[in-house]
Parts: structure tokens; C-alpha cells; sequence
């Protein structure tokens, strides 16, 4: 793939149910176009463990462990109005915005930072969601995290499929991903999806809707060919050559204790 050309910051957001293929497609679009990607839990625990926060205004009595929207505006200035993230070309926000408030928090953002806004909703039928589910895995030794609960999904061993690809270390289960748990945490995308969708139109927000039920979530080139063109622009799209390039290394937060447990999930 040909190098980027040098253009402005633009923010993509990734949403979509839990199984959907969000890291995936995050992981593949830092691949080929050096972006950061953003995922507020991770900005939680490090904010709490670098003082930019007070633990305290990260706790929740949410069920499902999810932030509330002031919580969320506050983590959000602290990362891009502050400075605290890396600011990349493309800022790829992977399962946020998670509510209609959220949406707005991150378009007032963008606009401050004179940054164009493109939302990119992924789905899949149910069915196909909880079968990717039961086969996701995480090694906690690729993916060093701070409260022990690794996120990203890891490639098995194709002769010892209990055992990570890269590591040969033993693989676990997210603790998110059990069954009860993800029924509620797919309930509540759900009933907060179209609130979602009618802020992001309210606000002239840039929407595209892509349906992996029937394809592989690491499909850039057709994820590619979806995105608004405004968060594009300036990028040499050659998509017959996605993944040429050597994948950079994406930002993670540093190895730190936060003072107190993080929420189940977080991404809210």
C-alpha cells in the first residue's frame, strides 16, 4: 500500500454489538492507514493511574460497568482536548460513541478540533454475534492489561487451539463475553442504537452502515469503500494492496495499578 499523504486529523467511530468485529476492524485499519485507536477503557485506567482523574470519578454503579455520558465528556477532553492521546492522521474510536449524548460529545469535540466526524455502525444477525462470542479468546500476556482483563482477540495455535499463535501462552475467555453478560450488554446496544443513529442525523453527522453477517470483519477493502469520504480525504486508497504495509504498533497505556478496579466493560 502506498504511504499516506499528509492531511488533517479526522475521527472515525466504530460501533456495533459486542461479537460485531469491532477491534478487528479497528486493528486493520491501523494497519493500513497508521491510525490511533482509541478505547475509552483503556484511556480510563490510565487517566486513573496517571492522575489526570480522580479514581473516584470513574466509578459506576451501572451494572454492566459503563460510564455515565459525564463521566465520559471528562475522559474525553482529557484525551484529545488536553492532549493526553496521540494524535494520529485518522483517530479511530473503537465501540464509542455509546449513547445519543455521546454522539454529540464527540462531534463538539471533532469540530473544536477542526477534525471531520464519520460513524461507521457494524452488524451482524444475532445468531452469527453469539457464535463469534463463544469462539473469541484473549492472552493476557500478548495484551498486558491493567486490571488483567485483555480485550483484543487472539489468534489459537493451529495445533493447540487452547494455546496463543504468537506467545504459545494459554488463551482465556473475556470475562465480558459470558453468556448472561453479553445478552445484556446486546439488549442495551440495542435500545440505544436508535438514539444513536437519530443524533448522529441530527447533527449532520456522517453515518454508514455495514453488515459483516455474511463476511469477515477483517474485510478492510470493503470497509474501506464505505467511509466517508471526508475521513479519507488525502489517503491514497489503494485497496488491492491493504496490508502491504508493516503494521505499526498501536497505543496502549502504560503498565500501572489504577487504585481501584476498572467497571466490567467500560466502553460507556
Amino acid at each position: 500500500m502506498a504511504t499516506p499523504t499528509a492531511r488533517r486529523l479526522a475521527f472515525v467511530a466504530l460501533i456495533g454489538p459486542p461479537g460485531v468485529g469491532k477491534s478487528t476492524a479497528s486493528a486493520r485499519l491501523a494497519e493500513a492507514y497508521k491510525a490511533g485507536v482509541f478505547r475509552l477503557r483503556e484511556f480510563a485506567q490510565l487517566a486513573c493511574a496517571a492522575g489526570w482523574v480522580t479514581p473516584e470519578s470513574c466509578l459506576t454503579n451501572d451494572h454492566l460497568g459503563w460510564f455515565s455520558d459525564n463521566t465520559v465528556e471528562a475522559l474525553i477532553g482529557e484525551a484529545f482536548l488536553r492532549g493526553r492521546f496521540p494524535l494520529c492522521s485518522i483517530v479511530v474510536c473503537e465501540n464509542f460513541p455509546g449513547t445519543a449524548e455521546q454522539v454529540h460529545i464527540l462531534r463538539r469535540t471533532a469540530q473544536r478540533l477542526g477534525a471531520p466526524l464519520s460513524i461507521v455502525e457494524l452488524n451482524a444477525d444475532d445468531d452469527v454475534l453469539r457464535a463469534r462470542v463463544n469462539n473469541r479468546w484473549v492472552c493476557g500476556t500478548c495484551e498486558p492489561n491493567l486490571d488483567g482483563e485483555p480485550h483484543r482477540p487472539a489468534q489459537s495455535d493451529l495445533e493447540n487451539t487452547g494455546r496463543c499463535r504468537c506467545c504459545a501462552q494459554l488463551l482465556s475467555r473475556r470475562r465480558s463475553d459470558d453468556p448472561r453478560a453479553f445478552s445484556r450488554r446486546l439488549e442495551r446496544y440495542r435500545n440505544r442504537l436508535p438514539g444513536i443513529r437519530a443524533a448522529a442525523d441530527s447533527f449532520g453527522v456522517s453515518y454508514q452502515q455495514i453488515d459483516t453477517t455474511n463476511s469477515d470483519p477483517a474485510d478492510l477493502s470493503r470497509l474501506l469503500r464505505d467511509l466517508s469520504p471526508a475521513c479519507l480525504t488525502g489517503v491514497n486508497n489503494d485497496i488491492d494492496n491493504v496490508g502491504a504495509a508493516p503494521a505499526p504498533a498501536l497505543w496502549r497505556p502504560r503498565r500501572a495499578a489504577p487504585p481501584r478496579r476498572p467497571p466490567l466493560e467500560g466502553a460507556r
